[in-house]
């Protein structure tokens, strides 16, 4: 976040600090659009069972950042970043984020996306067209409370999963291999991928 956005909005936690209310659930906002920014702003203002710190990046490469050095409760994820979109940013997204609850909020309200997206194991899919903050906060809300059961996060994401890495340039062939070990796999496996070796050798 440059130094005008932190300027602009001082209550917006910025790259690189620490959290500083520790019984504040942390939001990690990942979204290119200032006035989606807003609305999650404001939802979050209106949240009734918590107080929130608002940490916003605009680019995927910042948000995996914050995801690998700060402590994150929920992310809400754009799939319309600059330099990545559709499903690749989701898969990138929770190869980092492991047990924390994503929302995808998104221009993209295809029936096929959403689908792919929530069996890839989104807590959330919501669209952009139409977006109320009464649904943000019910569903920020919704999201935070079934992810605080026991072993809720843990039993989707956690130890009991085998862990599939796959290294391949080809959308296409990923979109197969996750869809496959969606159907198959009885929630067996968690699902990472890499698009370059390189990338893939930091995952092992």
């Amino acid at each position: 976040m440059n130094s005008a956005v932190s300027q602009a909005y001082p209550d917006i936690e910025h790259s690189n600090t620490q959290l500083p209310f520790s019984g504040r659930k942390s939001v990690l906002l990942i979204e290119d659009s200032e006035d989606a920014m807003l609305l999650v702003r404001q939802a979050l203002r209106e949240c009734r069972r918590g107080q929130y710190n608002l940490k916003w990046t605009k680019t995927l490469e910042d948000g995996l950042r914050e995801l690998y050095e700060a402590n994150v409760d929920l992310v809400v994820l754009d799939l319309g970043l600059p330099e990545s979109s559709g499903f690749v940013s989701y898969v990138l997204a929770r190869d980092y984020a492991k047990h924390i609850p994503i929302i995808v909020l998104t221009a993209d309200d295809s029936h096929e996306m959403k689908n792919s997206i929530l069996a890839a194991g989104a807590n959330k899919f919501l669209s952009k067209q139409g977006i109320s903050r009464r649904l943000l906060i019910e569903t920020i809300e919704s999201v935070l409370a079934k992810s605080a059961l026991p072993g809720d996060n843990a039993v989707r994401w956690g130890a009991r999963q085998k862990r599939v890495l796959l290294i391949e340039d080809d959308v296409d062939a990923m979109l197969l291999v996750q869809s496959a070990l969606h159907r198959h796999g009885n929630g067996r496996y968690s699902f990472a991928w890499a698009n370059n070796l390189r990338s893939g050798l930091d995952c092992l």
